[in-house]
Parts: C-alpha cells; structure tokens; sequence
C-alpha cells in the first residue's frame, strides 16, 4: 500500500464550525497541512526489534529484503477552525519533522515516532514501515487503525481506537484496542487479544489463546496448542475445531444457548446456557463466557 503523496501539499477544508453573535453566521475555514518522509536503513543481520509509536495516526509493518528497512512518515497539520493552530506555526512542525524524521536506528534496536513534545500539537503521523522478516514489532496509536504482516519475532499491537490486524506471524501476539475490532490470522505462538468495544475474529490458531471483549463476538477456527479462555459481556461465541479435536469445555453464557456438534462427556450439569465436560478424553480446557448471547463449538 503506497503512501506517497506530494510534499508540501496545503489543502483547505470546509467547516462546519459556525459562530453566532450579533445575528450573524460566520464559518471559520480550517485547514490540513501535509508533508512526508521516507528513509531508508541498512540493519543488521540479526534480529530487528521494531518500536514504532504515534499518538494519531495508522501504522502498516510489513517485510521486505533481509538487512533494510524503510520508514515512510504522511504527515498532516491542522490548522484553523476551532480546534486547530496557528498556520505558520503548524506549517513549521510539519516541514521541521519532514527534515529530522524521528528515526532512530541503534545496533539491532529501531525506533520510529519518538517525536519532541515541542512537535506534537496539532499533528499527526502514519507510518508505514518495511522491515526484515526477521523482526519483533511493537507498535501503539493512539488513535489509528494497525496492521501488522509476516514477520518471524513476537508482535505487541496497540490502539486507543481503531481496528487491529495481525497476519502470518511466526510468534506470539498481544492485541489491543480501546475501541475496535480484532483480527488475526495464521499466527504461529500464544494470543493475548483484548478489545473495550469490537468483535474478535482469529483463524488459524494452534497454541494457547485470551479472547475478551466488553462487547462484541469472538469467532475462532483453529486447534488447541494450549487452553483457550473466551470472553464477552455481550455477544456471541463460535470456535470451529477440527473434526477429531479432543479437549475440555466449560461454557457458560448468562442469556443464551450452548450448542456442540462434538461427542461430550459430562461431568455436572448439563443445561441450556451451561456445558462443562470432555471430548474424545480430554485435552486443552476451552473456557468460554458470554454475559448475553449463544455459543457454538463445531
């Protein structure tokens, strides 16, 4: 996904903001300054532990050749209206971080939007960066979507609010939204995924898995490396496993249906909206909680 545009663009936006005094309407125009960056880095053979930051904007990992790396920066100033800053003064920030990028390579450790507190109001900042498959990614927004594809090393995304998507990742992975929804395919170690407000959807998982949202269903297609622990305060539950999957179930849902095509065993009670048993003899424990909707295991 390219992310280039013309450096220096100045583009004016029409407002909704409005002032009433006197009897008369008056639109303030705001007002979106734009620049951009792009550099690019000679890394070394080793493991490249990535820590890419913004407190708005959408950030994209992806890889590219053994021993580069190339960070491209889109960056847009606001300006007027209501809530943006001086022109000049936002013009400045923009063109000051088009010339220093906050781009910080040290031996096996590369840091990208560690950005003065001097440069920060009344700016934003998406990153798109290349790295070598071989490469750990910890990567935060504030508000922004993340995306975050095929590396070997451990990945920890993070966004106050927006959506997370992480895939063909050989390690482990922590997700986390305040708001937004979670998706994650073909990760090879543990998930941890935890999202305020969104749905949960991972496919193609073989290890240990956390699943919880305070609203929002969790759909997982996968088998059970490890235990599985499933949440939501409302929504729905549905995991497809393999036909011959053998594993525990504890499943509870406070307004709803437990359903299961899977043979089990039960040990306690067995009624509408609460199951706990085995299946083919036991394995990894699926605990599974939803405070209103239904769960399905296929």
């Amino acid at each position: 996904m390219s992310m280039r545009t013309p450096a220096g663009t100045a583009a004016a936006l029409a407002t909704a903001a409005i002032v009433l005094s006197s009897g008369c309407v008056t639109m303030i125009a705001s007002e979106t300054i734009e620049g951009e960056f792009e550099r690019t880095l000679a890394v070394g053979g080793g493991t490249l532990a990535l820590d890419v930051r913004t407190g708005s904007g959408r950030i994209e990992v992806v890889t590219g050749e053994p021993g580069v790396a190339r960070v491209t920066g889109r960056i847009r100033g606001r300006a007027g209206g209501w809530s943006g800053g001086n022109r000049a003064e936002v013009e400045s920030r923009v063109r000051a971080i088009e010339a220093d990028p906050p781009i910080e390579l040290d031996a096996d450790q590369l840091r990208v939007g560690r950005l003065d507190r001097s440069l920060r109001r009344h700016i934003s900042i998406s990153y798109q960066v290349v790295v070598p498959p071989d490469s750990t990614v910890e990567a935060r927004t504030g508000s922004g979507g993340l995306r975050v594809e095929g590396v070997v090393g451990n990945v920890e995304a993070r966004t106050g609010s927006g959506e997370a998507r992480v895939a063909d990742v050989a390690g482990d992975v922590t997700a986390r939204t305040g708001s937004g929804s979670i998706e994650l395919t073909a990760v090879g170690g543990d998930v941890n995924a935890r999202t305020g407000s969104g749905s949960i959807r991972i496919d193609g998982i073989d290890a240990a898995l956390s699943a919880r949202t305070g609203s929002g269903g969790i759909r997982v297609e996968g088998s059970p490396g490890g235990g599985w622990n499933l949440d939501t305060g409302s929504g729905s539950i549905r995991i497809d496993l393999p036909d011959d999957a053998a594993f525990e179930i504890d499943a509870r849902t406070g307004s709803g249906s437990v359903r299961t095509d899977h043979p089990v065993t039960v040990d306690g009670e067995m009624r509408r909206g609460r199951l706990l048993g085995a299946v083919r003899g036991g394995g990894p424990r699926l605990t599974l909680r939803t405070g209103s909707g239904g769960i399905t295991v296929e």
